[in-house]
């Protein structure tokens, strides 16, 4: 599944903690970097940090009893941040 988070430039400005099923996502953007240091959590379990570049994306695998895949945020048409679930 893919989800749109929000506008990079909205996320920045308020450091939003996103919820998106049972996986969240806590983190900041640097917008004219494209930076990101995300902290991942699944039914408030801390999964992993994950630090990287948008526009090259970031994945974070994930392999437990519960929960089996990866989360990759990247950047989509330049300015919106979206997650891919495959959990």
């Amino acid at each position: 599944m893919e989800y749109l988070l929000l506008p990079a430039t909205f996320i920045v400005a308020h450091a939003e903690q996103l919820l998106v099923n049972a996986t969240e996502i806590t983190g900041c953007i640097d917008i004219n970097l494209f930076e990101v240091g995300l902290t991942i959590s699944i039914a408030s379990i801390n999964i992993g940090n994950i630090f990287g570049n948008l526009k090259d994306g970031v994945t974070l695998k994930v392999n437990l009893l519960s929960a089996k895949g990866e989360i990759r945020v990247y950047l989509k048409n330049g300015n919106k941040v979206w997650v891919h679930l495959d959990v």
